[in-house]
């Protein structure tokens, strides 16, 4: 039964992302180097795979090891593609915008909330059944993506620097 207010909650929140979309463009940013966030995804996704992956395995006690790499690295994908998925669907000037503009790629309302509902709902249901305690899960799944969150701005911010 649980699952199930997982499910519905997720579902209102994917509405809610999709039909409030947060696009800003901020004509000030001004890129520092060469590099864009766009440049340093794959090893952002990598990175947030890892720790969140390990967190799971070794933290949450998850007894499936390979669903627990595996639908991490999925679901992190799928929340690191969205803010370019976006843009290509409600920006005017579309993945454009990546050369001149604010990155996409940093935290955003609608990307922070694709993390709480998506990654962390879809994480409790697909593992769930594999831990002893839903409890630890569901700390570790916070826990892990807190961090990874903090890494991947320090990533971007190391790698690909801008400023207003």
């Amino acid at each position: 039964m649980k699952k199930y207010n997982f499910l519905s909650s997720f579902l209102v929140a994917l509405i809610l992302i999709f039909t409030f979309p947060v696009v800003i463009s901020a004509s000030s940013w001004t890129w520092m180097s060469d590099v864009r966030p766009y440049h340093v995804l794959p090893l952002t996704i990598i990175v947030a795979s890892a720790v969140e992956s390990l967190s799971l395995i070794f933290i949450a006690k998850v007894s499936r090891k390979a669903k627990a790499i595996f639908f991490t690295t999925l679901f992190n994908m799928i929340s690191f593609a969205t803010p370019y998925v976006a843009m290509l669907l409600f920006a005017d000037d579309g993945l454009a915008g990546l050369e001149t503009n604010n990155p996409y790629g940093l935290l955003r309302i609608a990307y922070v909330g694709l993390i709480l509902f998506f990654e962390w709902i879809a994480l409790f249901i697909a593992l769930g059944d594999y831990v002893k305690s839903e409890k630890r899960l569901i700390l570790t799944i916070f826990g892990s993506n807190a961090v990874t969150t903090v890494l991947v701005i320090i990533i971007e911010n190391i790698l690909a620097p801008g400023s207003f």
